[in-house]
């Protein structure tokens, strides 16, 4: 059973609120790591292993910044779907994708069996 469009409308909702805040989280946490090089007097103080900690862990936070942005960008073509009257129909076949699967991730494209294929979350 497809889900309405109030549903739909409430799960975009609050998954691009838990991406919002995330993002503001990883953010915020660049920007630590970043004053925290500041502060730092001089970078040959630092044992070589506590420096590489920090470039992973910026990198880390790097990546996660960037698949949130690209997950909003997502939650944004699931609303523009919403509006067109084409949400919750799989991009592949064309078959209304199940509501549990919208209720774990309202800005999916795919049904289950075309996700892999089309290389989304499963």
């Amino acid at each position: 059973m497809p889900i309405d469009e109030t549903t739909a409308r409430r799960l975009l909702d609050d998954e691009r609120r838990r991406l919002e805040e995330a993002l503001a989280l990883t953010r915020h946490d660049l920007a630590e790591e970043r004053l925290g090089r500041a502060d730092e007097l001089a970078a040959y103080d630092q044992h070589p292993a506590e420096q590489g900690t920090e470039v992973s862990d910026a990198e880390r936070d790097l990546g996660l910044q960037s698949d949130f942005e690209a997950r909003l960008q997502e939650n944004d073509g699931a609303r523009r779907r919403v509006e067109q009257g084409s949400y919750g129909i799989c991009d592949a076949c064309g078959e209304a994708i199940p509501a549990e699967r919208l209720e774990a991730l309202p800005s999916t494209r795919f049904c289950t069996a075309h996700a892999a294929r089309a290389g989304a979350p499963s």
